[in-house]
């Protein structure tokens, strides 16, 4: 499989700073093994050329499922479509812990409002890589005060995607 390696050399180091391995390549490969899952596992390890040092984390592995055209990194599959899904607790107080399933890397936004409409919390605004992700909020708002008990709208919008659902604080 073909990929690029970006690194940095000096007399006693090295760093790897970025590896790219091409999508296609990896496919190429299963299909070319008519095989239909398969991956990529790789360690990494040190040498002065008297001893080896291997990485404490263990190999890491990039897995691809051909027959669904599915992505995994370390034996996680990755979401097939953007899903937000109920809070929970429901009802909660003080903390609640918001899902959601991200099937691309993106831009990502999750706002709470109140009934009337008003933005109370800017919980996530910012790109992410795609996953099966959460997020926590502990009931205060933009200014880090605590808000009333009520009923509160979360939503998401990601790529295309805007999905928007109830939950309930209890004082």
């Amino acid at each position: 499989v073909n990929g690029q390696v970006k690194a940095e050399y000096s007399s006693s180091s090295l760093t790897i700073r970025e590896m790219k391995i091409d999508y296609q390549s990896v496919f190429d490969e299963i299909f070319a093994a008519q095989a239909m899952v398969g991956g990529i596992e790789w360690n990494v390890s040190v040498t002065d050329g008297v001893a080896e040092v291997t990485s404490g984390n263990g190999a890491l592995t990039l897995g691809v499922n051909a027959s669904a055209a599915v992505l995994s990194i370390n034996g996680e599959l990755l979401p097939e479509v953007f899903a937000l899904h109920q809070n929970y607790p429901n009802p909660f107080n003080p903390v609640t812990t918001l899902r959601y399933d991200q099937p691309e890397n993106g831009h990502v936004n999750i706002t709470i409002y109140d009934m009337l409409g008003r933005q109370v919390k800017t919980l996530i605004n910012q790109t992410q890589d795609a996953g099966y992700r959460s997020v926590i909020w502990d009931a205060t708002n933009d200014y880090g005060k605590p808000v009333s008990a009520g009923i509160y709208l979360y939503q998401i919008q990601a790529g295309g995607y805007m999905q928007t659902k109830k939950m309930v604080l209890l004082k």
